[in-house]
């Protein structure tokens, strides 16, 4: 059985500071518009900030810390019926995995 190859884009995102939208929700392995719903729903999302006039970006290392505080968080409150949060976004490992 061969190996699976890493994909040379996602090295790339990986040695980034700064994600744009679109490069964060292909790390994410979701939709671009997933990351605007979780920045409006989560207020604890890391904030995009003006990296040059017309380029919007969040800290790769902040939305890093944002996942793993998530996944805690998530652990302590696991029914979202019993107030406990909503679930996670997926975790790094999974990214680019989708169910269809």
């Amino acid at each position: 059985m061969k190996e699976e190859e890493a994909d040379p884009e996602d090295d790339d995102l990986s040695s980034k500071q700064f994600l744009r939208k679109s490069e964060q929700a292909r790390w994410f392995g979701v939709n671009p518009r997933t990351i605007k719903r979780w920045a409006e729903k989560y207020p604890t999302f890391p904030a995009e900030f003006e990296l040059s006039e017309k380029m919007l970006v969040r800290s790769r290392l902040e939305l890093e810390a944002w996942v793993q505080a998530h996944k805690k968080e998530r652990k302590r409150k696991p029914d979202p019926a019993a107030g406990g949060s909503p679930a996670p976004p997926p975790s790094l490992r999974d990214r680019g995995r989708r169910n269809h």
